[in-house]
């Protein structure tokens, strides 16, 4: 198992291609830990990620007015790595996504690979049904947003909505 305080670049690849998964544990201020999936995320350089996160969340509430401090679990194409580091909001509104998201900065200060030795991993992936299909254009302008990382204009995709019931859930 090794440390480091920066992402393998085989780490940052795996957050840069594909629908790779991964998981966000934030603190709030009486120390409850609070961790869910996420799937929109970046590396933007060896000691920084972007991280896209719902302003109505819990993890926003944390990480912006209680405890900047972040766990990150990423399961990579044939790597885990667990990601240790203090996240800042880089900007409150992201413009791309239909609700209300911010970019999320997380600085690495620690990274831990948790591959397992001669154990082959396959990194989950994720796909959407044809019912969920509209969100994959979505899904593209807020990666590429993420990837910008806030310090230049990105052409917006254009992205198409419907209001029928049940199509953003």
């Amino acid at each position: 198992m090794s440390r480091t305080s920066q992402m393998p670049l085989g780490c940052q690849r795996s957050m840069t291609e594909g629908q790779s998964i991964g998981g966000l544990t934030t603190v709030d201020r009486h120390g409850r830990p609070h961790t869910s999936v996420v799937s929109w995320f970046r590396s933007l350089d060896a000691r920084t990620c972007a991280i896209a996160v719902d302003r109505r969340s819990r993890h926003y509430e944390n990480i912006s007015r209680e405890n900047p401090r972040v766990s990150l679990l990423f399961f990579c194409d044939t790597e885990i790595f667990s990601i240790a580091g203090t996240a800042r909001v880089a900007l409150e509104e992201m413009q791309y996504p239909p609700f209300p998201m911010a970019s999320i900065h997380v600085d690495v200060d620690l990274v831990v690979d948790q591959t397992l030795p001669d154990v082959e991993f396959a990194g989950p992936r994720y796909r959407y049904s044809e019912r969920k299909a509209h969100r994959a254009t979505v899904e593209e302008a807020i990666l590429a947003e993420l990837r910008a990382g806030h310090y230049g204009y990105v052409r917006r995709p254009e992205v198409v909505t419907d209001s029928r019931p049940g199509l953003h859930d």
